[in-house]
């Protein structure tokens, strides 16, 4: 039996009434498949059917909500040395003979920010917003590019202390430090880089503290990941400061296309991505 059927678990956490990003890039990628005659089945899941989804048949690929993929990863063995060390994932692909879980995410980051800019920074810090796994997956991809001090930013004390304990395990020997939220102003460091995943649209004291980017060096970048929803105002705030930005319809679209490369979507080539990125931003 041919395997055609790509799913989408979706997420336990509820973002509101407009479409998140995760949504706006399934339907994207449906009717893509349509129009191009892919031959794949785009189809979604409620979060807790993760076990019934491993056991279908026609199954090629499950994008899976990175928030939600700790608690998953206990029931996949076969992990490669990327996905055990962060404890995260987002695609869970058939190859060869077997799924293996993947983390798509830090590949299209770095390279979209390698895009980006010609040279960051990095003798200055990265600041990481949020919490959870895209706050590991944040470090990771900061580390890979080869920054050393980390500076983690949290609504939650307790919280942010088991982040940064989580971190200082993961990536041994690199600077890592916590700020309290309410304390990031106050701050006397100068950043060249700063990873946003949370929405702020309904936390306006925190993005008014992190708009205001007295710790950002000039021509710094700031990249708003696409965990839920699109922070147009901190962007916003930060294209009016002169910074440099990277928005996550951006980052959405060009891990779809990498997606599909990965799953060897019928006809989808390198040369394509240009195109398939203006299609996708024009329908979004």
């Amino acid at each position: 039996m041919k395997r055609r059927q790509v799913v989408r678990i979706q997420g336990s956490t509820v973002v509101g009434e407009s479409p998140s990003i995760a949504e706006m890039s399934w339907s994207f990628l449906a009717g893509y498949s349509l129009n191009e005659n892919l031959g794949i089945d785009f189809v979604q899941e409620p979060v807790r059917d993760f076990q019934r989804v491993k056991a279908g048949l026609e199954i090629l690929a499950v994008r899976i909500p990175l928030e939600d993929s700790p608690q998953l990863l206990a029931s996949i063995p076969s992990r490669p040395a990327d996905v055990n060390q962060i404890k995260a994932f987002d695609h869970w692909i058939y190859e060869g003979t077997q799924f293996w879980p993947r983390l798509l995410w830090a590949k299209a980051i770095r390279s979209l920010i390698v895009s980006k800019v010609n040279s960051l920074d990095i003798r200055q810090a990265c600041i990481i917003v949020g919490e959870g796994a895209w706050v590991t997956l944040s470090a990771w991809v900061a580390a890979d590019l080869g920054y050393s001090r980390i500076f983690v930013v949290n609504e939650n004390p307790l919280g942010l202390d088991k982040q940064v304990g989580l971190l200082k395990s993961v990536l041994v020997g690199l600077e890592i430090q916590g700020i309290p939220a309410d304390q990031l102003t106050l701050q006397i460091i100068k950043c060249s880089l700063l990873l946003n995943s949370l929405d702020l649209s309904n936390k306006p004291e925190l993005l008014g503290d992190i708009g205001y980017f007295n710790f950002m060096s000039a021509l710094g970048l700031v990249v708003d990941l696409p965990s839920f929803i699109c922070n147009h105002d901190l962007l916003s705030e930060a294209d009016s400061a002169g910074l440099l930005i990277l928005d996550s319809l951006d980052l959405q679209a060009h891990l779809d296309f990498d997606f599909l490369r990965m799953i060897k979507a019928p006809g989808v080539t390198e040369p394509q991505r240009s195109q398939f990125v203006d299609e996708w931003r024009s329908k979004n």
